[in-house]
């Protein structure tokens, strides 16, 4: 590495940084890589049989790559595709579905989770399902169950839980 000297004037001097590999290959001029000073001071006198002369015209120029960052695998992500309201005779109340890992990595454990609400908005009840090992691109049939002995659920809400 080395510092070109580009322009000097009474008192100052400016320069650029270059570059070569070996004794053997070109000096690069090092990209956004440039300088100057007004110290007044002799370069050759500082630097004796360091000075060499190069055409600036003559120098490549080195673009110092930047930082590229590292691809992240996105984690397992479960979506829920599907899903419907399902009674029987006994009061069971079943909402049944299908669910996605649309994520990069397998999921270990995975829930879908429902609640159950009233004609008035209260919250009367939950449920869950629950899956191990869904792989990426994988789907899942679900079913979580709620026993309504009174018929009070009027509507549900159903949503991804737990994800590891």
């Amino acid at each position: 590495m080395a510092a070109l000297i580009t322009e000097v004037s009474d008192g100052w001097y400016r320069f650029n940084v270059v570059v070569r590999e070996s004794a053997s290959s070109p000096w690069k001029h090092l990209s956004g890589y440039q300088g100057g000073t007004n110290t007044i001071q002799n370069i050759e006198i500082i630097s004796p049989n360091k000075i060499g002369h190069v055409d600036p015209n003559s120098l490549e120029t080195v673009i110092l790559p930047t930082a590229t960052p590292t691809k992240t695998i996105e984690p397992g992500k479960l979506q829920i595709l599907t899903h419907n309201l399902e009674y029987d005779i006994y009061g069971i109340v079943d909402v049944v579905g299908t669910a996605k890992n649309v994520g990069g990595k397998r999921i270990s454990w995975g829930t879908v989770e429902v609640k159950f609400y009233d004609r008035d908005g209260n919250m009367v009840g939950n449920a869950v399902d629950y899956v191990q090992n869904l792989d990426p691109g994988e789907t899942w049939k679900f079913k979580a169950m709620y026993v309504d002995m009174d018929g009070s659920i009027h509507s549900y809400k159903v949503g991804v839980g737990t994800v590891w």
